[in-house]
Order: C-alpha cells, then structure tokens, then sequence
C-alpha cells in the first residue's frame, strides 16, 4: 500500500512539528517546509497528494504566499488537493483568489483548536480522486487485462481505477476524456494494435506531462517515435502484466 503524500507549509516551527507528527501516527507519508520558497522548489520535481498551507507566509514580494503556492499546486498538479489554512483571512477572501485558478481542487481551515480533526476529514475528502485512468481498446478482447491485470494492479495499490466506458456522462466524450486524463494520478495506457484513439490520448497526457505507464503485448507495436518511452511487454500474460504494473506505479511515487 502506497502511503498518501503530504506537503504541509507552514512558517510556525512547532506547529509544524505538530502537525506533521500527528499526520503520520494517521498514516501519512508529510514532507513539510518552512518556507514558500522551499516549497516551490519541492513542488517542482514532485507530486503529493495533498498540500496544507498557511496563507501568511512571504514569497517573491507578496505576503500571502500561501495562495501562490496554491495557484502553483492547481497549474502544475491538477490531481493534487490543496487545504489552505489561516487563523486571520477569511474563506471568502480565499475564494475570491482562486477564481482566478485552473483546476480548483481545494478547502479553506479556520487555524482553530480542532484544527487536526478537522484535517483529517478534509484530507479524507480530498483522496477520493486518487485514481488511474486507463487508455486501452473497448474491444472484449481486452476486458480480461483490464479487469484482472491493470485494474486489480491499481486496487491492490490503493487506486481507484476507471477506463472511459465506465463512466457516466453528458457532452462530448473527448471533453471528458481531457478532464478525466488531468485529475488522474497516473495514466496506463495499452499501445497492442496501435489503436489511434490511445495514441491521441496519450499525446495528450504527454504534453500535460503526466505520469504515463506504457503497454503492450508485442514490441511491434511500438513505433520508432516511441520507443525512448519504456513499455510494459506482457505478451498477454495477465499475471505477468498485474506484477510489474505494480512495480512501476510503486518507483512513480518512490
């Protein structure tokens, strides 16, 4: 079981401390930082689950650094959810600001005593969305890898686990695909037959640089553009396919 990502920021040395340790006696894997700037850098090269930050914090002139790093979290990591906290702005100042925000996945915490109870709720909320989404062919010849190899791999992990056909929808499949693709975690995606749909799709997750875990049942199938990317040869051996998913979702998030 993957242990959920932390970031807390937090310019108060002990109640960060606090904080942090009453996290991780909850399970939580929590890096914290005790300034934006170390932040920034961290969120620069890598992923968490959830970001707690402090709004009164300085950063590049401004001193409500708290919410740049939100604005940062909402453009680069879609996925992620972010719990903004204050003991003096209020949520609707909060909110004021991240309507200007792509992709708002966050909450508002007055800085009170139930403060830690409180998170825990709201970081309980804001997992439900860790998720894989799966880019694959629909046709039955494939419902068995799925089923039994990418999805019980995910499960097994802690993910949820959806491909386009499950979900339920109004409008354009190809919006909801772009929405979907950005609020996942990790895309899989099965290249066997070279299915142009897939390729379009994973185009895509590239270009949003998302995580992107390669298939396929033969190396034939792989064209020359894409052979830099490293792909899971399965050979269509399910069994074989469910482990070394596995293994690759784990090294993402090492």
């Amino acid at each position: 079981m993957i242990l959920p990502k932390i970031l807390f920021v937090d310019d108060e040395e002990d109640f960060s401390l606090s904080i942090k340790n009453f996290l991780e006696t909850n399970d939580f894997k929590v890096t914290s930082c005790l300034t934006t700037e170390e932040a920034a850098l961290r969120l620069g090269s890598e992923f968490f689950d959830i970001v707690i930050c402090d709004v009164f914090m300085p950063f590049f002139g401004t001193q409500e650094g708290g919410l740049e790093i939100a604005r940062i979290v909402a453009e680069k990591y879609p996925a992620s959810y972010t719990v903004i906290i204050s003991q003096y702005v209020t949520e609707t100042l909060v909110n004021r600001f991240m309507e200007t925000v792509p992709h708002k996945r966050y909450c508002f915490l007055n800085k009170t005593k139930d403060l830690e109870n409180k998170l825990i709720e709201v970081i309980k909320k804001g997992l439900e969305r860790k998720y894989i989404f799966v880019c694959m062919p629909f046709h039955e010849d494939f419902q068995d890898i799925y089923l039994f190899g990418i999805k019980a791999a995910s499960i097994e992990l802690g993910f949820n686990c959806e491909r386009a056909d499950e979900i339920q929808y109004t409008g354009g499949i190809i919006d909801k695909i772009y929405d979907l693709i950005k609020s996942a975690h990790v895309i899989v995606a099965d290249m066997t037959g070279r299915n142009p749909n897939v390729f379009y799709e994973v185009g895509y997750a590239h270009a949003l640089d998302k995580e992107v875990i390669l298939l396929t049942q033969d190396t034939k199938d792989i064209p020359v553009d894409l052979r830099k990317f490293v792909h899971i040869v399965y050979g269509g051996k399910i069994a074989k396919l469910k482990n070394e998913l596995k293994k690759h979702i784990e090294a993402i998030y090492k």
